[in-house]
């Protein structure tokens, strides 16, 4: 399958990483998800949470360990131009991942941007 997955180290056609892909479009879309809604991070589940601040910076040492740096990297963009409300750059990632991604992260995608732009209105 090609898409952001795929690029981003999966598709290599056995069932591992097929999983691995599998799981990759999930943690997105949960991302995108999470990102939407804007629930406060005391109400969200563990598990929720853990997966926003595990994108929410990069610890220098981190990329060294991690199996796909640059979607970690990408991942991490996606929350924090979120959190600071940086309409330009999740402008900018939309329309470079918008060939990767599938239709339904596509329109979630589209929805994290239309809520950032009218929230960064109300806040000027």
């Amino acid at each position: 399958s090609s898409g952001i997955n795929a690029e981003y180290g999966g598709g290599s056609g056995n069932m591992t990483s097929h999983l691995h892909e599998t799981l990759q479009y999930c943690e997105l879309t949960t991302i995108l998800l999470l990102l939407i809604m804007d629930t406060p991070r005391k109400h969200l589940s563990p598990a929720h949470r853990n997966l926003l601040e595990r994108y929410s910076t990069v610890p220098v040492d981190l990329l060294d360990r991690v199996p796909q740096p640059e979607r970690f990297c990408t991942m991490v963009e996606i929350v924090v131009a979120t959190q600071h409300k940086d309409v330009e750059v999740l402008t900018k990632l939309r329309d470079k991942l918008y060939p990767r991604l599938s239709g339904q992260q596509n329109e979630l995608f589209s929805e994290l941007v239309k809520k950032v732009e009218t929230v960064s209105l109300v806040l000027l």
